[in-house]
């Protein structure tokens, strides 16, 4: 069922009304967790298209775990050093890696020549905030670390993280300051997920149902939560740290009708106050997963934007 009730952008399709669903209905769960295994299943055959390659290979996260990740790149390029975005995907911290996600991490290969490394992190279903938050950690490692058997270049790596993935590309940068791994060149924010306390912002308020609603993202925070924090809760909501100091140079884009919109644009004027360079990129008239009409004009020109910004921050500019 289509949502009309927002005034959407009239170059995208209504999204699909979410608003009705119980997130913290125990069916509901249950259900969700079986979409899971099914995107996961279909997440390894996905044929990358355009001159791109996909790879499945996998890394150890803080508990010896192996985590399984997609690496995007170009055929033609597969010995030569290039620039990497790791790419920290959304789905609320309780989906794995889906068609979408993988769509992106294609295009963004294709257009900056690049590779993207996709982890396939753990979820909030069914591990905790910390196996999901030491996963991305560890694959931001594992990049720097592997840089040169990976054909990467140490000096040109993003990370990039869409809705919850944004709260984990953001708390990633902050985990990689406070551990002294390697500094990124950047990161993109992507409608992103930044604060556990969103009922205090304005855009929830405004438009409770609309495409990522305002009950999913309460049961969100609560199963990334619920057992326990492990001492890692401004990490994973990373507007409750104290110190923006140190961090890459950001692009975050918020969508004006959704609920997350406040959120961002909060994160990004933190960024500012730290003196960290800042791109902020209300998109009018769009929603959360605007991705998902893809042949749109607006969307097409979305993604033009966001390649020419990575771009621009590979060439340090």
């Amino acid at each position: 069922m289509a949502d009309n009730k927002y005034p959407y952008s009239a170059e995208l399709k209504a999204p699909a009304d979410n608003s009705k669903v119980d997130y913290d209905d125990s069916k509901t769960i249950a259900g969700m967790a079986k979409i899971g295994k099914m995107f996961g299943k279909m997440a390894k055959f996905y044929h990358a298209k355009n001159g791109i390659q996909m790879k499945i290979g996998s890394y150890k996260s803080y508990d010896n775990a192996d985590i399984p990740f997609y690496l995007f790149e170009p055929k033609n390029s597969v010995n030569e050093t290039l620039p990497c975005i790791i790419y920290y995907h959304g789905g609320g911290f309780m989906f794995p890696v889906q068609k979408m996600m993988q769509k992106l991490a294609n295009y963004y290969a294709e257009k900056l020549h690049c590779r993207v490394a996709l982890p396939d992190y753990r979820i909030s279903l069914t591990n905790t905030c910390q196996d999901i938050l030491e996963d991305c950690a560890s694959m931001y490692q594992y990049i720097f670390n592997h840089a040169e058997e990976l054909h990467i270049n140490s000096d040109q790596v993003l990370v990039y993280g869409d809705s919850a993935g944004g709260a984990l590309a953001a708390g990633t940068t902050h985990m990689a300051r406070d551990r002294g791994y390697k500094k990124a060149l950047g990161q993109l924010l992507v409608y992103p997920v930044t604060d556990n306390h969103s009922e205090r912002y304005q855009s929830v308020k405004e438009y409770p149902d609309a495409a990522w609603p305002a009950s999913a993202n309460r049961s969100m925070w609560r199963l990334m939560f619920e057992k326990g924090t492990f001492g890692m809760e401004n990490y994973a909501a990373p507007m409750n740290m104290e110190d923006f100091s140190e961090l890459p140079q950001a692009y975050v884009e918020p969508q004006e009708i959704d609920i997350l919109r406040d959120e961002a644009i909060a994160y990004g004027e933190k960024l500012k106050a730290a003196g960290i360079p800042v791109e902020i990129n209300v998109i009018k008239g769009s929603y959360h997963g605007v991705e998902n009409d893809w042949k749109s004009p607006l969307t097409q020109r979305l993604l033009v934007h966001r390649v020419e910004v990575m771009r621009k921050m590979l060439q340090n500019k």
